[in-house]
């Protein structure tokens, strides 16, 4: 029984690591001065220092919804509604990641993730999407799945 767990152990550990970056992005896409939205990178393989090119990604983020931002609701800390978002990439410069133009991406991935990273997947779909910038935003949501992975 015990060669059992130990198996499924190690299968866990180094089957289905995931590997995880967080990076800074700009909070407004015309402006690159702020930036202080952070994603996470998804990766199978471990970051390697100095790469500047990334394959095979997935890009998690968290912010306000796009289509119906109220700006003066956020800053003066009220509750308006989140929305995940799941970018995926065969290949994309960091620089790009940097500074958003990920988001100039055809579509968003949930389906995708899920099919490959299922665990992921359901920790992504637990955040709860009420947004507020002082107490449940980007920086929360990026430390709450790099830790939960």
């Amino acid at each position: 029984m015990k060669l059992y767990f130990i198996i499924f152990l190690l299968n866990n550990i180094f089957v289905n690591s995931i590997y995880t970056k967080i990076v800074n992005t700009p909070i407004f896409e015309n402006n690159q001065l702020l930036k202080l939205h952070h994603v996470v990178i998804l990766k199978k393989t471990e970051f390697e220092f100095n790469k500047k090119n990334y394959n095979d990604i997935f890009i998690v983020e968290f912010g306000p919804e796009k289509s119906n931002i109220n700006y003066k609701n956020i800053i003066m800390g009220n509750n308006v509604k989140g929305e995940l978002l799941v970018y995926y990439f065969n290949n994309i410069n960091l620089k790009d990641i940097e500074n958003g133009l990920y988001t100039k991406s055809s579509g968003y991935y949930h389906n995708k993730l899920k099919k490959k990273y299922k665990n992921i997947y359901l920790h992504v779909n637990k955040w709860t999407t009420q947004f507020n910038i002082y107490n449940h935003n980007c920086r929360h949501f990026s430390k709450y799945l790099t830790k939960s992975i």
